[in-house]
């Protein structure tokens, strides 16, 4: 995990994160995307999520465009979305399911957000890892809905079927990440066994119960 990533987990409402989302791409890395050639990615569960999130840049992110990029979309509109956004020369923010990932490089993602939540959290640490390969700053947001992830926990200790379903194990595991106390990298680190300390000064203050 490189150090000067910043992880942090907000707990938003499901009616209200739409507009969290584009408040973050804002008010968190507008100036980094307009002035210093940096780009934005933003996980959606869904592919209708993916267009939804894609057509409601506000007035203020005009002097880009975000595109939406999952598998239902043709090869060649999946193309042209990439090299789109690896020019930077209309889109600087890519909208995307876990399909926008393979052989993804580029060094100067400043943002990625996580609407809802990973398929699991291999997945989102792989995802959320696409931020900051050029070894500077950048940000890594899960907005979530803690009453779902609340959800999930209940019915996996009152019911013997998502126990018995393994299928479902990896939903407990990453409800269990979300909403555990402590600094989100040891979180994580812990839980795959990895470096046993945190080595940043970059975990959010506890006020947002993020770590």
């Amino acid at each position: 995990m490189r150090p000067r990533l910043l992880y942090d987990i907000k707990f938003v409402e499901e009616e209200y994160l739409t507009l969290t989302t584009l408040e973050l791409l804002l008010e968190s890395i507008s100036k980094e995307l307009r002035c210093n050639n940096g780009r934005a990615i933003v996980y959606c569960p869904t592919q209708e999520m993916t267009e939804d999130m894609a057509t409601k840049s506000p007035r203020d992110l005009t002097w880009t465009q975000a595109m939406h990029y999952h598998g239902g979309i043709e090869d060649d509109d999946k193309k042209e979305a990439s090299k789109s956004w690896r020019s930077g020369s209309l889109c600087k923010v890519m909208v995307g399911t876990s399909a926008f990932g393979a052989g993804i490089d580029y060094p100067n993602v400043r943002l990625v957000l996580h609407l809802y939540r990973s398929g699991s959290l291999i997945d989102y640490v792989q995802e959320a890892g696409r931020a900051g390969r050029d070894g500077c700053d950048a940000t890594c947001v899960l907005l979530a809905d803690q009453t779902d992830l609340e959800g999930t926990l209940a019915t996996s200790s009152s019911g013997d079927r998502i126990n018995q379903d393994k299928s479902q194990q990896p939903k407990v595991e990453f409800a269990r990440f979300a909403l555990s106390d402590g600094c989100i990298r040891l979180r994580l680190q812990h839980q795959f066994g990895w470096l046993r300390h945190c080595e940043t000064w970059y975990c959010p203050p506890k006020a947002d119960d993020s770590g």
